[in-house]
């Protein structure tokens, strides 16, 4: 069967080789058959076959004077703009900065004996040399002790009424 379809495709192309070679090299092209032509298309009124009459209506036209008229925009100006108005912003409030607060050291936390329920103390430090007990109630530096837990000592600032939280590490 391929030998079949080798040698039909190899006729079929000598074929096409062969009407390709004997075909003429150039066509020649064809002619178009001339149009007929058209008449002009009339855009205004028909002028009389008397041509002395244009004149007439062209000098009519001209003695009238030509009136300018205002274009809508100027094309050398672009859009005019109001001037901004600028309003002065208030100055800024200072806002008082306070000094950075230097928290002491919490250094340990003791456990009194229990006479009548538990109470503890704080050992703290401001300079990690010198050591002091305090207990609730007590001051320490510029700090007043609000509470001594047993993890924790709760510290109030009196000039500002802010509470520090010192936890035992």
């Amino acid at each position: 069967m391929s030998r079949v379809a080798s040698v039909l495709l190899l006729l079929g192309g000598t074929i096409l080789s062969v009407t390709w070679l004997v075909s003429n090299a150039v066509s020649a092209p064809q002619t178009l058959s001339p149009r007929p032509a058209r008449p002009a298309p009339t855009t205004g009124p028909s002028l009389p076959a008397d041509s002395s009459v244009e004149p007439i209506q062209l000098d009519a036209t001209s003695s009238r004077p030509t009136v300018y008229t205002r274009p809508r925009r100027d094309p050398f100006s672009f859009q005019s703009r109001e001037p901004r108005v600028v309003v002065p912003t208030p100055p800024a409030v200072a806002v008082p900065v306070r000094e950075p607060v230097r928290l002491p050291v919490l250094v340990a936390i003791l456990k009194d004996a229990p006479t009548s329920g538990e109470s503890y103390r704080a050992v703290l430090s401001q300079d990690t040399v010198n050591v002091t007990i305090v207990s609730a109630g007590g001051t320490f530096g510029a700090f007043s002790i609000a509470e001594v837990r047993s993890d924790v000592v709760l510290l109030r600032d009196p000039r500002s009424g802010d509470v520090f939280r010192l936890p035992l590490r």
